[in-house]
């Protein structure tokens, strides 16, 4: 039988309902301080180059380096924008005359 199911009827709707997060968070709030501290010089300043700025890749390398915590990308996102982050993308210009 599956487990909702078996919830519900021992429970009812209130047995549904979320209980939180199954595992703790793996940043604490002291910690993703200190990330955000890190994340605002540039991903130059960790020894990135490029133009691309950062990447979730570099977030996670970042992360791992910092706390030795594993996140993978999506997980880095999920963080991000749990914490008011935002994914923006640099528009960049077509070079040469547009055609129209």
């Amino acid at each position: 039988m599956e487990k909702w199911r078996k919830a519900w009827r021992e429970g009812g709707t209130a047995a549904l309902r979320s209980r939180g997060p199954h595992c703790r968070a793996r940043l604490d709030a002291a910690q993703f301080v200190r990330l955000e501290a890190e994340l605002g010089p540039g991903p130059v300043a960790h020894g990135w180059s490029g133009g691309q700025g950062w990447t979730l890749a570099r977030v996670t390398a970042l992360i791992h380096r910092l706390f030795k915590v594993v996140y993978t990308e999506p997980g880095v996102s999920l963080l991000l924008r749990r914490n008011g982050w935002s994914c923006q993308v640099v528009g960049r210009r077509a070079s040469g005359d547009r055609a129209g």
